[in-house]
């Protein structure tokens, strides 16, 4: 089970760093209160980024 868990991690590894740079570039332009286009671009990045991981299904 423990090296279930330690593959699932390693596996997600970037998935996570990537989540995680996204939430706080997030919290840094709220706090900042920069222009709402700026948010917006975060958030379109942030969608794009999902979809770019979950991959597209194999064919056939």
């Amino acid at each position: 089970m423990r090296g279930l868990l330690l593959n699932n991690y390693y596996s997600l590894q970037n998935n996570i760093k990537s989540s995680l740079g996204i939430a706080l570039l997030l919290s840094l332009v709220s706090f900042a209160g920069v222009d709402h286009s700026v948010l917006n671009a975060v958030i379109a990045a942030q969608i794009w980024i999902c979809v770019e991981h979950r991959g597209l299904p194999a064919d056939g």
